[in-house]
């Protein structure tokens, strides 16, 4: 070694944003996922007991013909959550990708579960020919997506750009499946059109707007 010579020690540099967080940041991930799907897989029970119970207490209640996509995509939903509930419940190794995969998948099972049956709730009211029901339906599926945005801030950690995606995302479905509606069904705005008023919409889209932002800047 020549005189004056300095020892540098090597240096590891962390390009995976992921492995960066570090192992609380993970852990957390995977504590916050085991609670939504918790709250997911009761949420899901729940909705089913409504279908049983409204089918016995109204008499042609919910007798829509989406008997089977909507029994597929409860299975599907159902697997995807229990599965991945006895897997983080078992302790299994995951990488952190492999957790924000879980997330997408479960989550966007469920939106699309709440997307058809949106679909054909709210066609079978229009067909029933009471326009007061259909925005009436429309709204409580706004809820939905609306306690799916606050479920997935409160409890999934995320950058600022991971939120939006699918925050946004969840805050457009509800306007294409209305969209979908009216450009295939004429008589869609026939029914609702002396109840699309500017308050009804307005605070409709204000509350999706709200919980968007709350959820991505929160």
């Amino acid at each position: 070694m020549m005189k004056g010579e300095v020892i540098r020690a090597p240096i590891a540099l962390v390009t995976d944003s992921a492995s960066g967080l570090g192992g609380e940041a993970h852990q957390l991930l995977r504590e916050r996922l085991r609670a939504a799907l918790i709250i997911l897989l009761v949420g899901q029970g729940l909705a089913i007991l409504r279908e049983i119970l409204g089918a016995f207490l109204q008499e042609g209640f919910y007798q829509i013909d989406r008997q089977a996509g909507y029994g597929l995509l409860n299975v599907a939903v159902f697997a995807a959550v229990t599965v991945s509930l006895v897997i983080l419940f078992l302790s299994v190794p995951l990488s952190w990708k492999q957790l924000r995969a879980i997330v997408l998948v479960v989550f966007g099972l469920v939106i699309a579960l709440v997307a058809y049956n949106q679909y054909h709730e709210v066609l079978h009211e229009v067909r029933g020919g009471d326009g007061g029901l259909v925005i009436s339906t429309i709204r409580s599926f706004m809820f939905v997506y609306f306690l799916l945005m606050v479920i997935y801030g409160l409890l999934i950690p995320n950058t600022g750009l991971q939120a939006a995606r699918l925050t946004v995302s969840i805050a457009v479905i509800p306007l294409l499946i209305n969209l979908s509606l009216y450009l295939r069904h004429p008589e869609f705005w026939k029914v609702c059109e002396e109840f699309f008023r500017f308050d009804q919409i307005s605070q409709s889209s204000l509350m999706m707007l709200t919980g968007a932002m709350t959820v991505t800047y929160g």
